[in-house]
């Protein structure tokens, strides 16, 4: 099976679908009133993704002291593709900056899926699937969950038919509430249609701590975290992406 590489995007990238992708001026002005109307769309058929963790999940939360679970279903779970209804926005007057300084942002409005097509080999794009639930930030670092998928060679990926369990212990590639982890998985895609550009399938993941690779430390050492974390925890993620033509 070809290479299949997670990087986990720490800087906030926001992003929109329209033929896969389309970027979306940042905010500039945060003096701009809140609490407009909503003029995001709710697009389920380009893009729904499922995320449920398990595993007695049990976070630190240093803004107060407290401890808190992301087991079971979230507000932030089920995310579907949003996009501006730009008509109406201009009725309104309204810019991208007046939007972004508001408080009805989506937090899925960032995710995204793209195939990347390499002018060596066009045949083989890469699918890139960025997932993301922005729940809140705390500097540059988003503090739910955010993931990218880069799938090389989406050709030849077999169709239900999950890979062996990958493990990838790169430092600072996957974070959950402002902690690293390294993690193994499983992914297994029940529908790859390049031509009409639809991606169904699920991942199936082990979030487990970090060794860390700074050469002051002893080997093996492993990177400390809060008291009361637990280990492993689990997340699985439904995913149906379809870029539109």
């Amino acid at each position: 099976m070809k290479s299949i590489h997670y990087i986990l995007i720490t800087f906030s990238v926001i992003l929109l679908f329209s033929n896969c992708e389309e970027e979306v001026i940042s905010p500039g002005n945060p003096s701009n009133p809140s609490g407009l109307p909503n003029y995001f769309i709710q697009d389920c058929d380009t893009m729904q993704v499922d995320i449920e963790f398990t595993g007695g999940t049990n976070f630190f939360n240093e803004d107060d002291g407290s401890y808190f679970t992301i087991d079971g279903v979230q507000d932030w779970n089920h995310m579907c593709s949003q996009y501006l209804d730009e008509p109406a926005m201009i009725a309104a007057g309204l810019t991208y900056i007046d939007i972004w300084t508001s408080t009805v942002v989506p937090t899925e409005y960032g995710s995204r899926a793209e195939l990347k097509y390499d002018a060596s080999d066009p045949t083989n794009p890469t699918l890139e699937i960025d997932i993301r639930s922005d729940c809140f930030h705390s500097g540059i670092y988003d503090d739910c969950f955010s993931l990218n998928v880069d799938i090389e060679d989406i050709n030849s990926i077999p169709i239900n038919s999950p890979s062996l369990p990958i493990e990838d212990n790169w430092y600072g590639k996957y974070m959950v509430y402002n902690e690293f982890y390294r993690i193994e998985y499983v992914i297994n895609f029940s529908t790859i249609d390049i031509p009409n550009k639809k991606f169904h399938g699920n991942i199936a993941i082990t979030f487990l701590p970090i060794i860390t690779f700074n050469p002051n430390d002893p080997p093996g050492t492993v990177q400390l975290y809060p008291p009361g974390t637990t280990f492993p925890f689990f997340a699985n993620v439904d995913f149906k992406f379809i870029c539109k033509p």
